[in-house]
């Protein structure tokens, strides 16, 4: 297969994500069919790996799209579990968009991917619970990004936390510090 620089700036959008859906490298071509069309002959010439979760799909680089980027083949091994984490907050960067939110990046908070981003000079932090977590886990976790809202050194406005199961969401408990100033949503459409 002939690699051409569109290609190499898939590779490197897919290597600086980990794993991501097509909805991220959309803009790189004018048609929807024309960007499945590369994915596939990316993934059949071994550039790229498809990572099925649920009916979604995503991306993590192969051995040839390694080579092509210059990497080592240990770099590019991804779970499952970080599959699916890469999935949600792709569809997390999408929901937020929709919404008049602009995305400002991603942090790191000890394991956990926290997304930055603005809204009418809001800078909001955006965090995923995983979805099997038990509801002293979600707590611990809420509990982790608080310090992102310290009210006397704030780094963010507002802290939205998504997760999937709703009793979760309604058994995680802020303390009156924070209240307001943290948004529980349900990552369900």
């Amino acid at each position: 297969m002939w690699v051409t620089p569109r290609d190499l700036e898939i590779l490197a959008r897919v290597h600086d994500a980990r794993a991501c859906d097509s909805g991220a490298l959309a803009d790189l071509f004018p048609t929807a069919k024309a960007l499945q069309q590369r994915l596939w002959r990316m993934t059949r010439a071994h550039f790229l790996k498809v990572h099925r979760v649920g009916n979604q799909r995503a991306y993590s680089l192969g051995p040839l799209g390694a080579r092509a980027l210059g990497l080592s083949t240990k770099e590019i091994r991804i779970s499952r579990g970080a599959v699916a984490r890469c999935l949600s907050l792709a569809r997390i960067r999408r929901k937020l968009q929709a919404e008049g939110y602009l995305p400002n990046g991603q942090d790191q908070v000890g394991r956990t991917a926290v997304l930055r981003a603005w809204r009418g000079g809001r800078r909001i932090a955006v965090a995923v619970c995983e979805p099997n977590a038990s509801p002293r886990a979600a707590q611990r976790f809420v509990n982790r990004l608080l310090r992102l809202i310290d009210p006397f050194e704030p780094l963010v406005d507002e802290l939205m936390i998504f997760g999937t199961i709703p009793t979760l969401l309604r058994s995680t408990k802020v303390s009156v510090v924070h209240h307001g100033r943290v948004t529980i949503r349900s990552l369900t459409s």
